[in-house]
């Protein structure tokens, strides 16, 4: 009289009857307002700062291979190799491939400020200020060499100075974090 009767042989009723007692019995899959568990994936996708970070790390191998004598850059790879999948130095990847992206997409030197300075607050909230400062000059270093040899490749020898000098002095400025 007070409620709507269920017609009979819905899903609710064959999953009440399943539960008689609430002693559990069948999850519902997918009825509203209900939330079906799932099994844990066996390996997530990697996050895009991820691919990014794996892509940089291969091109610096690759460069190491053609020049075995560059023992700081070895060094830096084997750092940023060593953290690679580490939320933290993640979220930091992220920000600086940003900051890199708005200087040369949109020219926007006040943004790639912005987005060191985002960097610079994150690393304050942790107590791992110092491994973290190394780490982002490192991926800022190796991202930096990275987009200035692609230019390079892409312009020819005519702007490669002014290239590399505008590339170092991006990656410095996440050097001065340390």
């Amino acid at each position: 009289m007070f409620s709507k009767k269920k017609p009979e042989g819905t899903e609710d009723q064959a999953y009440d009857l399943m539960n008689l007692g609430g002693f559990g019995g069948l999850k519902r899959k997918s009825s509203p307002g209900t939330e079906a568990s799932q099994p844990p994936q066996a390996q997530q996708k990697p996050s895009i700062p991820q691919q990014v970070l794996e892509q940089l790390l291969a091109w610096g191998m690759e460069n190491v291979r053609n020049n075995p004598n560059n023992d700081k850059s070895k060094q830096i790879l084997q750092l940023v190799s060593q953290h690679k999948t580490d939320k933290d130095v993640l979220h930091i990847a992220e920000i600086i491939f940003d900051s890199f992206d708005k200087v040369l997409e949109d020219q926007d030197s006040d943004a790639f400020v912005n987005e060191r300075d985002k960097v610079e607050s994150f690393i304050a909230t942790t107590n791992r200020q110092q491994e973290l400062s190394m780490l982002a000059s490192c991926i800022a270093n190796l991202y930096a060499a990275n987009i200035a040899a692609r230019m390079r490749q892409k312009s020819g020898s005519a702007d490669s100075k002014q290239i590399v000098t505008i590339m170092g002095i991006l990656a410095q400025n996440y050097s001065n974090l340390m």
